[in-house]
């Protein structure tokens, strides 16, 4: 957001002080009215989910690492960017594509041979992991099949 330039300074001083002040008052609550109407709008986003997760299955959020090789810096998905190391939480049916994907990318970088596994970092969160797919921190040493 750019702050406008001030053309004519002689019409600034025609406005009392008060009128000042009143001016940034107004503008004040003007800016916390947009803040506020935004901050309600992602609530109910947040709610809409839940809502939804509860009467339809596949809506149901699950929390998700991205976790690609190095040559790739990580998802793209209808326009949002998921970078390596994120933690997301994705309704279930998005969550499988991405798994998806990123077993993709990890079958492509086998198939080359590995180059890019010595700039690999794996992410620091315990969670899933496209190699690892449906196998959580609780259920590693008892391997368990992927949810279907």
């Amino acid at each position: 957001m750019s702050i406008p330039k001030i053309v004519d300074i002689k019409h600034l001083e025609l406005l009392k002080d008060e009128q000042r002040e009143e001016a940034r008052r107004i503008v004040r609550e003007e800016i916390l009215a947009e803040q506020r109407k935004e901050a309600l709008k992602q609530l109910k986003d947040v709610y809409r989910a839940e809502e939804r997760a509860q009467l339809e299955p596949a809506y149901e959020q699950v929390r998700i690492v991205i976790d690609v090789p190095a040559a790739s810096d990580g998802l793209l998905i209808d326009g949002r960017k998921y970078h390596h190391g994120d933690v997301v939480e994705v309704p279930d049916h998005m969550a499988r594509s991405m798994r998806e994907m990123m077993q993709n990318a990890w079958f492509a970088e086998t198939l080359a041979g590995n180059p890019n596994m010595k700039n690999y970092i794996p992410p620091r969160i315990d969670s899933f992991s496209a190699r690892e797919v449906g196998v959580s921190i609780h259920s590693r040493s008892a391997r368990t099949l992927p949810r279907v």
